[in-house]
């Protein structure tokens, strides 16, 4: 499913290959959305800053939720890796839909 939204949110901004760059764009975005996670900031908070206007907007929407779904963590080595984890998981979707 990941790999199907990324594909089609890449299909949108380019008619070449997924660049690099655009993977490392989903990365720090998937990062920044899990830090607010951490900080137990209002899910309502991160889903205004993507008001659903383009594919873009309904993607990271989708990323928020996800991010929502996975526990808010208690000690600074917990949250650092569910952070780095959700980072590395939506990058990795990203290039391997570039892959194909």
């Amino acid at each position: 499913m990941k790999a199907l939204i990324i594909a089609a949110v890449a299909s949108t901004t380019a008619v070449e290959p997924i660049p690099i760059e655009f993977c490392i764009g989903i990365g720090n975005t998937s990062q920044a959305i899990m830090e607010a996670r951490q900080m137990e900031v209002p899910i309502s908070e991160v889903m205004s800053i993507f008001p659903d206007q383009d594919a873009n907007d309904q993607f990271y929407r989708e990323v928020i939720i996800e991010a929502y779904e996975e526990p808010a963590y208690l000690s600074s080595e917990a949250q650092q890796r569910a952070i780095s984890r959700f980072r590395n998981t939506w990058e990795t979707e990203c290039f391997k839909a570039s892959a194909n």
